[in-house]
């Protein structure tokens, strides 16, 4: 009030005429008469607004309201000068249906500068004050709000604005200030109450007017009960738009946040939290488009842990995470972070037994019944102008992870811990690429370090990427789900760079190239609970990978000290099959019939240049023998090269080793996958025999005493036949005792060993082996002792065929050929009876059988003329008995004697008086013939009618044997070797050669 009068006795001073007031004049009648109505009038001013308007704003606000909120109002005092325009209203309160404080405050003052609006034609404040202001704010669990029915009713349409003019109208407010204000807010929307206060909000404002281009200082800050205030103090220019200054929020209870407004609407619990940001900024919509500048901005959140609504355990803990030096320009949409950082954060995470990640159901929205909009329509193009973000460091400290794969029985827990991630000028720029540098420890044993750069759009990257010491043993679980293997040490190790690329309509191209090892694997057979696969290092040098290209090569495969196990069980079941677990048959058809990823027709081309072993040893048992077999097998080396997917590509195999620490073995071949063809040489040189003894136990019921053996394989595969042929040099090869075996094939190994082995006691021996790769029950296990048995079969069936071969012959020994009715042997005979007696000499256990022959077929046809001879001889015979020369023996008659021809023709005469009869003088001669020699047709028809003489043909036998064994004799083959047989007369004899038949024995 004061200030009021001060400003009317200037403005008097400033206007009144001097000289009038030196001295009083006179007051015409017409102006008392003014003077006095303005006094009444003044008078009746003053009680209309010191007394009347207060008392009727007092008695009509309650009602106007009551009428038109339907709330009840309280008013406590109610004040208003109308000379200095001050209005005062005290103990404002509104009231909520149920009685209690809805809206209310203490005092709301406000002061017009009455002098100032009119000497400036605009409108003045000094004051506007409101005092201790009070809210409440309340929703129900309906999710109606205490003031839902003020805003519920129809809003009538806006009548049409008239265009007028964009100026505002003056009006300056000198200051402005809200004190210790409050605002309640209670929440019942879930059964239970959640509330918070605001306390105190203040706010102050100090020359706040609407003319152009001046500026009011503005102030505003505020409290949570809960903790946390907010502060904003600045500069605001109304026209035009434009205000500046530095906003500030710090020590928000994020779990208070939840509690009130989250809680509902997420899966999971803030369980505790709070940030502080604050900024500079300045704002000015004077242009067509409005400007935001932002500077010097920082957000740093702190002590963040969220947890799930259920479980309320701990899965995100983020004890600092900053973004400092924030800058945004909103014009040129391009926002500048000096840096972002963070350290110690921890996150727990696990895969359920359905599958899914537990963070899907932590931040997956949560099912309500609110109808859903159909989201507005996308447009097929974007021509807004990209934001350009440019963060110059990002630091990520000593993050850790752990993760838990419930799909697995028991769970299995890995844990990722001292993640660093780093990074420099990291920007949404196209083409621009972002380094970055990230380093972390996989369970505390194995790192990881990824580092290189990556440009997002298009995408395609440069990554150097470096493991180390990554323990097998950790993926134990999830080799259990397909291999009966416990890995019980092993490190990964790999040093690589790998480069993305993203091309249009094209798949993802991704090149790996670098070195990997894995070193110390020892593994574990689970079911004999025995080592299986062990090594000191397995090293694959220069890969070159290409997955766009379908393309995988690699330079070199070492591996240092490897040891295999292979065990054959009693059942016959093979340790390396039964290892693996086979998969459903019906999700493994499911997973045949996927269809090729896109992208990947082609078929991968893949090389391994060389593949190298050193210091190899392996361990083969056979317990489905009779007498178990174990071989050891050391000093393993080689290499095998040329593994390549090019067609007609020729993989070329040289390994060697030692079989119970000394007996050499090697391994030498080629491979062309293309074509499924193979050839391989495994040669064992000088390997004991009394390693074999289950072998030969099994296979004839022997055990073995003493021996050597060198071994040569060679196996072709050529159009899917196998064609093999084993040879075997056996020296010094001495059987033991019998092995009972009820299976063992029944085979005179006897005569086998004494037909096969030389006098030097070796044995050389060819066995071929043939097989077709199609058939499914092919096995060259199988096969090679199938074959065996055949040539040992063939051997002692046919021991001819065998010394034969040896002394390089393709005649049958066994059988020695003869002239139709002779005994002598001709030169071809005599030189096949050669052969066998050097064969003989050189076996000495050896003992030969002898067994005549004479076929009344082949040659009784060629003894028929000499039987005949014998008849006309005792015709002769018989007539010189007649005669009374009983003691005369006729001498041999020739078939030119004319007593030999005089009985031959009576004989053929009398036999066949339709043929011959003899002439006038006394003549034979043949009825129907004069061409043909009477004598030979005679002989020979005569001949023709003698039976076999078994007697003859004995003696012929008998003979023949005896020249068989006087040959062999004669080439010092002892006699006691050579054993005469009772002869044959017309044995059985497939090929109608007239031959004896020879038989060895070592008996």
């Amino acid at each position: 009030m004061a200030i009021k009068i001060q400003r009317l006795l200037t403005f008097a001073s400033k206007n009144i005429n001097p000289t009038l007031r030196m001295k009083a004049l006179p007051i015409p009648k017409k102006l008392k008469t003014a003077l006095i109505a303005i006094a009444v009038l003044t008078a009746l001013y003053a009680i209309l607004g010191f007394f009347v308007l207060p008392a009727v704003l007092t008695d009509q606000i309650p009602k106007l309201a009551k009428e038109h909120i339907n709330r009840d109002v309280h008013t406590k005092e109610i004040k208003f000068n109308p000379f200095s325009l001050e209005f005062t209203l005290k103990g404002f309160q509104i009231d909520e249906h149920d009685g209690n404080a809805f809206v209310k405050f203490e005092e709301f003052y406000t002061n017009v500068a009455v002098i100032d609006s009119l000497l400036d034609l605009s409108l003045k404040i000094d004051e506007v004050l409101l005092k201790s202001p009070f809210i409440s704010v309340k929703r129900d669990s309906k999710a109606d709000f205490n003031f839902s029915d003020l805003i519920s009713q129809e809003e009538k349409p806006k009548e049409k604005e008239e265009p007028g003019s964009d100026e505002i109208f003056p009006i300056t407010i000198a200051k402005i200030a809200i004190s210790e204000g409050k605002i309640s807010w209670s929440d019942n929307l879930h059964g239970k109450v959640h509330q918070e206060n605001i306390q105190p909000l203040n706010l102050s404002v100090t020359n706040f007017t609407t003319i152009v281009d001046k500026q009011s200082k503005l102030g505003f800050s505020l409290k949570f009960a809960s903790g946390g205030q907010f502060d904003w103090q600045g500069d605001l220019t109304l026209n035009p738009l434009h205000s500046s200054g530095h906003i500030e929020l710090n020590n928000v209870d994020f779990h208070r946040v939840w509690e009130l407004f989250l809680q509902p609407s997420v899966n999971f619990t803030i369980a505790k939290g709070s940030e502080l940001i604050k900024a500079d900024y300045q704002l000015d919509a004077s242009g067509e488009e409005m400007q935001l500048l932002v500077n010097n901005a920082d957000i740093s959140l702190l002590d963040i842990q969220l947890a799930g609504k259920t479980a309320k355990e701990t899965l995100i803990n983020i004890p600092e995470f900053k973004i400092s030096g924030i800058s945004l320009d909103l014009l040129k949409q391009n926002v500048e972070i000096n840096e972002i950082s963070s350290k110690n954060a921890k996150f727990k995470a696990w895969l359920n037994t359905d599958g899914s990640l537990n963070y899907q159901q932590l931040f997956a929205p949560v099912n309500d019944s609110t109808p859903k909009t159909s989201p507005a329509p996308v447009s097929a193009e974007d021509n807004s102008k990209p934001w350009n973000v440019l963060v110059k460091k990002l630091e990520v400290n000593e993050y850790g992870f752990s993760f838990t794969d419930k799909t697995l029985s028991p769970p299995h827990s890995t844990t990722l811990s001292s993640i660093n991630l780093s990074s420099s000028k990291l920007t949404t720029k196209q083409g621009v690429a972002l380094p970055f540098d990230l380093a972390l420890l996989l369970n505390k044993s194995g790192s990881l370090k990824v580092k290189g750069n990556a440009v997002l759009e298009p995408l395609s990257s440069n990554i150097q990427l470096t493991i180390g010491n990554i323990a097998l043993k950790d993926f134990q679980p999830y080799v259990s789900q397909f291999a009966r293997l416990d890995i019980l040490s092993g490190l990964f190790n790999v040093n690589a760079n790998i480069a993305l690329k993203q091309q249009k309509d094209m798949p993802l191209a991704v090149t790996f190239k670098g070195d990997s090892h894995i070193d110390k694997l020892h593994t574990r057979d689970q079911i004999s609970n025995k080592d299986f696969v062990n090594w000191k290092r397995l090293s694959l040098n220069k890969i070159d990978l290409d997955v766009a290209a379908n393309r995988y090569d690699i330079g070199s495969i070492k591996i240092d000290q490897p040891y295999a196990r292979i065990l054959i069980r009693k059942d016959k079941s093979i340790n390396i099959t039964d290892i693996a677990i086979e998969k459903d048959k019906a999700k493994k058809a499911a997973e045949d019939k996927q269809p090729a990823e896109e992208g990947m027709t082609d078929k991968p081309s893949f090389k391994i240049a060389r593949f190298s072993m050193a210091n190899g040893v392996m361990d083969f048992t056979d317990k489905s023998l009779i007498l178990p077999f174990a071989a050891h097998i050391k000093h393993l080396k080689g290499s095998v090269k040329g593994i390549s997917s090019k067609k007609n590509a020729t993989i070329k195999v040289a390994l060697d080793g030692r079989v119970a620490d000394f007996a050499p073995v090697t391994i030498k071949g080629k491979i062309t996958p293309d074509r499924g063809n193979s050839d391989f040489k495994i040669a064992f040189d000088s390997m004991p025999l009394p390693l074999m003894t289950p072998y030969m136990a099994e296979f004839a019921g022997r055990k073995i005493e003493k021996g050597n053996m060198t071994l040569k394989f060679e196996y072709k595969i050529k159009n899917k036949e196998l064609t093999a042929s084993n040879n075997l040099l056996i020296d010094q090869l001495v059987l033991g005792d019998e092995v009972e075996n009820p299976d063992a094939v029944s085979l005179p190994l006897g005569l086998a060993i004494a037909l096969l082995q030389d006098g030097d006691g070796k044995i050389i021996l060819d066995v071929p082996v043939t097989g077709d790769l199609d058939n499914p029950e092919f096995s060259v296990g199988s096969i090679i002792v199938d074959a065996l048995v055949n040539v040992l079969t063939k051997i002692i069936a046919s021991p001819f065929n065998a010394i034969a071969s040896l002394i390089g012959s393709d005649e049958d020994i066994s059988k020695v050929e003869f002239t139709a009715g002779e005994a002598v042997l001709d030169e071809k005979q005599l030189k096949k009876l050669d052969g066998l007696a050097a064969a003989l000499t050189e076996r000495p256990a050896l003992k030969l059988e002898i067994k005549g022959a004479a076929y009344s077929k082949q040659d009784w046809p060629q003894m028929q003329v000499a039987a005949l001879d014998k008849q006309i001889l005792q015709l002769r015979a018989d007539e010189l008995t007649k005669d009374g020369n009983k003691d005369a023996i006729p001498k041999q008659l020739a078939h030119s004697d004319k007593e030999y021809q005089r009985l031959l023709a009576d004989l053929f005469i009398s036999k066949f008086p339709d043929l011959a009869d003899r002439s006038l003088f006394g003549t034979p001669r043949l009825i129907n013939s004069e061409t043909e020699n009477f004598y030979e047709v005679a002989q020979n028809k005569l001949a023709s009618m003698i039976s076999p003489n078994n007697q003859e043909l004995h003696k012929l036998a008998a003979s023949r044997a005896k020249a068989i064994a006087k040959h062999l004799v004669e080439k010092k083959i002892e006699i006691k070797r050579v054993f005469l047989l009772d002869v044959a007369i017309d044995p059985e004899n497939e090929d109608d050669l007239i031959s004896s038949s020879l038989n060895l024995t070592t008996d």
